[in-house]
């Protein structure tokens, strides 16, 4: 197509590099661009893991003080700080309620965007929104929502800690299993947590992956969805009122017929593309 004198056919800077913004990596053809990008990536992480491994080690063998924070239970410290600041009426009642309420709060809108993170995910694969809504828009919008449930699930653990009567300590809310309130239940919280890190990352390391690596870690969402769910039916304290259980329902039956409908339609692009192979 010819243009007039003058003219040339320009971009928006949102979109000029999509393959960025969409943090879907391109499949390299020659392996030694494979390669070049692998390499770094293998060296940062073992010096992250020898950083990492020389801190505990260090924190290990300090002194006391520094290796029983890992032990002691912070609703108390948070209490006593409460009471120095605030007097003894006015101190010990938020003690009691702020722990519960930034637990509950966190742990509800974590879930919240969670459930939206993974169902723009999947209307994204499914180009449900294409005839409105620019695909990168809502795939930046997907990672946006994706940190933002990471940093609420943050707060939820904060909530937990400073909580004096549910008594998690620093360390427990690191390994999964070791707490006295329903260890299954919270443990699978923490792992959801975890989990929800690494696809995290897969977003921003999507090009040193590779494309099958970064697929695989991305399907980890749906996993991670469902045992966020399981941890706040059978561990959370709203679990019982109506309001929350039509929540429950609610984003798990359309996760649950968004995946059977993304899969559905893989199969049969699958089998159409077998037939006009044939």
């Amino acid at each position: 197509m010819s243009l007039k004198p003058g003219l040339e056919l320009r971009e928006h800077p949102l979109f000029k590099n999509r393959q960025r913004l969409l943090a879907v990596p391109g499949k390299l053809t020659q392996s030694r661009q494979r390669n070049s990008g692998l390499r770094p990536a293998l060296l940062n992480l073992t010096l992250a893991i020898l950083i990492l491994g020389t801190f505990l080690v260090g924190l290990w063998q300090g002194n006391l003080t520094v290796k029983m924070t890992l032990f002691t239970l912070p609703g108390q410290n948070w209490q006593n700080w409460l009471v120095n600041l605030l007097g003894p009426q006015a101190g010990t009642g938020l003690a009691e309620k702020s722990p519960w309420i930034i637990a509950r709060v966190g742990g509800i809108v974590s879930y919240l965007l969670l459930s939206v993170s993974v169902i723009l995910g999947l209307c994204t694969s499914l180009r449900l929104t294409d005839p409105f809504l620019h695909r990168g828009s809502l795939v930046y919008l997907h990672r946006i929502v994706a940190l933002s449930t990471l940093i609420f699930t943050a707060l939820h653990v904060s909530g937990l800690l400073l909580d004096k009567y549910v008594k998690i300590s620093f360390l427990n809310s690191l390994i999964p299993f070791s707490t006295d309130y329903r260890p299954f239940w919270t443990g699978l919280g923490t792992l959801t947590l975890y989990g929800l890190g690494a696809v995290i990352i897969s977003f921003y390391l999507a090009s040193t992956f590779g494309y099958k690596l970064w697929r695989i870690t991305h399907y980890l969402s749906f996993g991670l969805f469902f045992s966020s769910l399981l941890h706040g039916v059978l561990a959370g304290s709203d679990s019982h009122s109506p309001w929350m259980q039509v929540l429950y329902g609610s984003t798990g039956f359309g996760v649950v017929f968004l995946t059977g409908l993304r899969f559905t339609s893989s199969f049969n692009s699958k089998h159409l593309n077998k037939e006009i192979t044939n």
